[in-house]
């Protein structure tokens, strides 16, 4: 019938009419691969039933993240990636089989959105209702009071409510999402890590057989000396040991490469806090709308992608103002100076420059907060009439501090944070483009499809260049036995097995015939052109004789 679709879409209609279509239509996949000959066959096998348990999340991660630079890389960069989806699948699976881990999967996105709708709540009762303690007492804000009684109550109830999502939301991470992250960070050590089991919690270990790249398991090699040393050390533990150093060292992995744990922990923290001993605990709820926003994280990604070129620019401000610390140190003392007046109006000295220590923190601080010494020590202008010499000095040393810290060097600072917020943005705005205007198999743009495809891209991309359907495919022919396999079937799985992706048609397609123009076609094209123009112009001549 899809065939048929390509010549006649009103069949699409038809077939959508019938019952059983969706079923079929959600059952059956569909690539187009190319043989060893250079044309195109269409491949149509049944979905295996572990492909629904790939979360939604993780497919979108996936296609935000692959290597988007060329057609080959953006297929490479995907089927390096299949291994990791796969497995999640099999995790999903396991999962999906204990109710209450399953629930808390499917709905941890509503679960998040109450985690940050109820930190707004409550930060929204702490602003309109909270009091500090009554004067004369000087306890302030450390001993609050509510102006209503149920905003109190409203407070504890929804703290409570939040304390029970945050456990919620950790538990879904420490089930779903840290058992992942756990394998794949082992396996770029050699080691094999699952949970067959979360509950009761059952875990396997054991080593792969590593390459000369340290990857996990693949082709073997004899030549261990280009392996890194913890690959090496780990191949040379027994297997009791090596349960000893998984053990030791998972910790240390879990606090370095997945941060999403860490804030689960300090939200309960929080919450616990704010229960317990102040609301004012519960202010730092409102940063989850960083870890819920795509564009927020992108604004902190434009400080932390650079940090090295802003640490050393940074220290470079401070070792400019360490200079003009020593300057003021030298000749402009009594500046450092300041004189304030207490309640019984006696003017009290406060020497801003008693150690070099202290100069250099206050040259820093006074400097960048008052927009230059100029602004920050004793004012100059009171000293014109009598000390015009020193006063111009001081002009000087103060304009070059603006120009050079204030002028130059902050504003180096803000180039580079607003650059790579520029670069980062304007990235995200390619990656979109890619995906919503080009086929992510075939790497054909959306305009090629709208101008020689019958019925449009989007059914190209949905229907026969679906990208899940290439990973469903794959997953279809490592679940068949091999003594059952078809043709295209085993032709792929070799390809696969030998990491040669020439099978996925690159630039092609079988609902669009491109013409083949080679240089020698073109060429005598253009000679056809010259000989009919040359007639032209000597008829004309002709007719004018």
């Amino acid at each position: 019938m899809r065939t048929l679709a390509r010549f006649c879409p009103q069949v699409n209609e038809v077939c959508e009419a019938a019952s059983s279509f969706g079923f079929f239509l959600d059952n059956t996949g569909t690539i187009e691969i190319v043989r060893a000959d250079k044309s195109l066959e269409e491949v149509l096998f049944p979905v295996p039933n572990i492909c629904q348990f790939l979360s939604q999340k993780s497919r979108d991660s996936c296609l935000w993240e692959v290597d988007r630079s060329t057609p080959q890389k953006r297929v490479y960069s995907f089927i390096q990636r299949s291994d990791g989806l796969i497995h999640e699948m099999h995790h999903n699976q396991r999962i999906s089989q204990l109710w209450l881990f399953h629930f808390l999967h499917t709905h941890s996105n509503d679960i998040h959105n109450a985690m940050l709708g109820l930190g707004v709540v409550i930060n929204s009762l702490i602003i309109g209702y909270t009091l500090p303690d009554p004067y004369p007492s000087t306890a302030g804000y450390n001993v609050i009071h509510f102006s209503h009684p149920l905003a109190h109550v409203g407070v504890v109830l929804c703290g409570l409510l939040l304390l029970l999502v945050d456990s919620a939301c950790l538990v879904e991470h420490l089930v779903s999402t840290l058992p992942l992250k756990l394998n794949r960070a082992w396996q770029e050590r050699g080691v094999s890590l699952d949970f067959p089991s979360m509950w009761p919690l059952r875990v396997t270990v054991a080593k792969l057989e590593v390459s000369q790249d340290g990857l996990g398991a693949g082709h073997a090699s004899d030549e261990s000396n280009h392996l890194p040393a913890h690959i090496t050390h780990i191949a040379s533990l027994s297997t009791a040991r090596l349960h000893w150093y998984v053990a030791l060292h998972t910790p240390l992995l879990i606090l370095q490469h997945d941060w999403w744990f860490m804030f689960y922990v300090l939200s309960i923290f929080n919450c616990s806090l704010g229960l317990a001993f102040h609301p004012f605990f519960f202010v730092p709820s409102l940063l989850d709308v960083v870890v819920r926003s795509r564009l927020l994280q992108k604004v902190i990604e434009a400080v932390t992608v650079n940090k090295d070129s802003l640490a050393l620019t940074f220290l470079l401000v401070a070792i400019v103002i360490f200079q003009f610390t020593v300057i003021g140190q030298l000749f402009f003392r009594d500046d450092y100076i300041w004189y304030y007046e207490t309640s019984t109006e006696r003017k009290v000295a406060v020497d801003l420059c008693a150690s070099t220590a202290e100069c250099f923190m206050n040259s820093f601080y006074l400097g960048l907060n008052y927009g230059g010494l100029a602004q920050a020590l004793a004012d100059v202008r009171d000293r014109w009439e009598y000390d015009p010499a020193t006063t111009r000095i001081r002009w000087v040393v103060d304009l070059m501090f603006y120009i050079s810290v204030i002028v130059m060097l902050l504003n180096i600072i803000f180039g580079i944070v607003i650059d790579t917020f520029a670069q980062q943005r304007d990235l995200q705005k390619q990656i979109k483009e890619d995906m919503e205007h080009v086929c992510f198999v075939c790497g054909i743009d959306r305009n090629t499809f709208d101008r020689k495809h019958k019925i449009g891209f989007e059914h190209h991309r949905k229907i026969e260049h679906n990208v899940w359907h290439y990973l469903n495919f794959i997953i279809h022919i490592r679940l068949k036995d091999h003594t059952e396999l078809t043709g295209p079937e085993s032709y792929v799985k070799e390809k696969v097995e030998e990491q040669d992706l020439s099978f996925f048609p690159i630039l092609r397609t079988s609902s669009i015939i491109f013409e083949d123009v080679s240089n020698e076609v073109l060429q005598e094209r253009i000679e056809m052109v010259s000989r009919q123009l040359a007639e032209m112009r000597a008829d004309d001549n002709a007719a004018h004789l």
